[in-house]
């Protein structure tokens, strides 16, 4: 994985400065970032090394390391700026708002745009927190500096549910 070889060859203190993540040194002379994603806690071996859950030992899934070593690899150190923005507000965001909306926010929409209560109990569960916006909202911690929020809005008649996803 390109993901991999960048970073191997980063600056591991400095990503884990940037990122707001527990940054150590292992007996053995490897370094290690802790970092929270969702809620769970991962271990990111630098240079290499399989990236574990803190809680159980076990392998990440693929797609979560790749998101895990993006996040070392791009985060810069802004600090949230507690303004909400849409995907297609984010850089080459208007590119790629057609797939983002057909693998993110259709799906969403499918399952929930008839069923506040069920968005509610599956936004508590993952643990959101509630917001004020649409007929439900719920903004979650995706990684120390990135909050990512879900609005649903409830289908009426003919006009089916929609969801957004805010960054």
């Amino acid at each position: 994985l390109k993901a991999q070889q960048d970073w191997a060859q980063a600056d591991p203190r400095l990503a884990a400065a940037r990122a707001d993540a527990p940054y150590a040194v292992l007996p053995n002379g490897a370094a290690q970032i802790t970092l929270a994603f969702y809620g769970k806690e991962y271990r990111i071996p630098h240079p290499q090394g399989p990236i574990l859950e803190v809680d159980g030992g076990r392998d990440a899934p693929p797609t979560t390391q790749i998101l895990l070593l993006h996040y070392l690899l791009t985060a810069d150190g802004t600090l949230p700026s507690g303004e909400w923005v849409s995907f297609h507000e984010l850089p080459d965001g208007r590119i790629y708002q057609a797939a983002f909306a057909g693998r993110a926010l259709s799906p969403l929409a499918a399952v929930f745009g008839a069923d506040r209560d069920g968005f509610v109990r599956a936004a508590t569960a993952l643990g959101g927190q509630p917001m004020r916006l649409g007929d439900a909202s719920f903004w979650f911690r995706a990684f120390p500096r990135l909050a990512v929020a879900v609005t649903l809005w409830l289908g009426e008649e003919d006009l089916p549910g929609e969801a957004n996803i805010l960054f």
